[in-house]
């Protein structure tokens, strides 16, 4: 599950770190490495205070979002669409966004609840193509980012 939707003074394991190489490296200077360890303190204005071995450390939700933790606790593991492997299935658990965006999307059918299959990916991400309730649909990338998923069990190995 990403970090900003994890719960608090729980220690979590790094699992995945999905941002580019450079600022991948950043975090790793500061301790935010795969297999470490991290709680989470509070979460104040849209940041997440978490401890990382003996400091704390703030990020902002951005960060957070692309920092996979799991939880011993029995949590399944929840990604953004636009992460999703070709073949890879997975339940819809939010939509975000605002106004028109969201009501396409809900018009679509993207609503929580609703089983995906990714089917295609284009070469740069963007569009993709996944199959819900029972249809072929594509999605721009900007879309695919706004709606989060559960990974079906078999697929939670990160």
């Amino acid at each position: 599950m990403p970090l900003i939707l994890a719960p608090m003074n729980v220690e979590l394991t790094i699992m995945k770190i999905l941002v580019d190489d450079k600022t991948k490296r950043h975090l790793e200077s500061l301790g935010i490495t795969i297999n470490s360890k991290i709680m989470i303190i509070s979460r104040q204005h849209g940041s997440t205070i978490c401890q990382v071995k003996e400091g704390r450390l703030a990020l902002d939700g951005e960060i957070s979002r692309h920092i996979l933790v799991a939880w011993l606790g029995g949590i399944k593991l929840i990604v953004l669409l636009k992460d999703f492997k070709v073949g890879q299935e997975g339940v819809i658990k939010t939509v975000n966004g605002e106004g028109r965006v969201r009501r396409r999307l809900f018009d679509m059918g993207v609503t929580p609840g609703a089983n995906v299959v990714m089917r295609k990916k284009a070469p740069l991400g963007d569009p993709i193509e996944v199959t819900i309730r029972g249809y072929e649909l594509t999605l721009r990338k900007d879309e695919a980012q706004l709606v989060e998923m559960e990974i079906k069990e078999e697929e939670s190995n990160v």
